[in-house]
């Protein structure tokens, strides 16, 4: 469905997601800089290793687009905001969503 790819130019690491199944609607880096998070309508939100581009997590997302999403300070919660206006708050650990 997807893939990472990584390159460096002067000192610079580009990372690259390239999908055939769906267009990204949100993407965010954790602050320890492990893992990515995409969402797509397709394929829901995944974590992926930020180094390696591999699936580590798919998230229990069922319905609406994700518009946005960011990680907390400690590497513990993902929150997203969805089209249908809601605000998810969910354990990245393991994938589930906490509250709506």
């Amino acid at each position: 469905r997807g893939f990472l790819k990584r390159s460096t130019d002067q000192g610079v690491v580009t990372t690259k997601f390239n999908s055939k199944a769906s267009h990204i609607s949100a993407f965010c880096q954790c602050p320890d800089g492990k893992a990515i998070f995409i969402a797509s309508s397709i394929n829901g939100i995944q974590e992926l290793d930020a180094e390696t581009g591999k699936l580590s997590l798919q998230f229990e997302h069922q319905d609406g687009d994700v518009l946005s999403m960011i990680c907390t300070p400690d590497n513990e919660y993902l929150f997203t905001a969805e089209g249908d206006t809601a605000i998810k708050k969910w354990l990245i650990n393991t994938g589930v969503c906490l509250d709506t």
